[in-house]
């Protein structure tokens, strides 16, 4: 019995940790290291705090994007942007946090909200690069633009 009941506080212990960390990424969606090749078209999620001349820019270019409904959390963003390759653009730096394999890919803007020209010309230009930003975060600000791939989450130590 006193055997048992160590291995069940074991258990409890391990199990507590666990509630502690974050969750693991979903690493079934997709490969690690997915890439676009340079033949598949780059495809958007438009967040709804994204302006909507971009979504008329985008239009304009003939560029496959998607707006997110109303109200859609950033899981379901997440979750979207995995199952349709679609890289999200957002005003929200909650994504930024995300790891590789949770999202397909982040468009962070850090543009004056209130200069909608701006807007349509940095990301004119990023879209002129020929972007492949599949597992990147691309922080996008004026006349600066930053891409890193996305971290890998962590794995928990082991209880020694």
């Amino acid at each position: 019995p006193a055997k048992a009941l160590k291995i069940f506080k074991t258990l409890l212990s391990l199990r507590s940790r666990e509630s502690k960390l974050p969750p693991p990424c979903n690493m079934r969606a997709r490969s690690l290291g997915t890439t676009m090749s340079s033949s598949t078209p780059i495809q958007f999620l438009l967040d709804e705090n994204v302006r909507i001349e971009l979504a008329e820019f985008l239009t304009g270019r003939d560029v496959n994007f998607k707006n997110a409904k109303k109200s859609s959390t950033d899981k379901m963003l997440a979750k979207i942007s995995i199952a349709e390759e679609r890289i999200v653009v957002t005003n929200d730096s909650d994504f930024s946090k995300m790891c590789r394999g949770d999202v397909f890919g982040i468009i962070l803007l850090r543009l004056p909200q209130k200069d909608p020209n701006l807007l349509i010309k940095e990301f004119s230009a990023m879209l002129d690069d020929e972007p492949r930003y599949a597992d990147s975060l691309v922080i996008l600000g004026p006349k600066k633009r930053s891409v890193s791939l996305l971290p890998i989450r962590p794995l928990p130590n082991p209880v020694s």
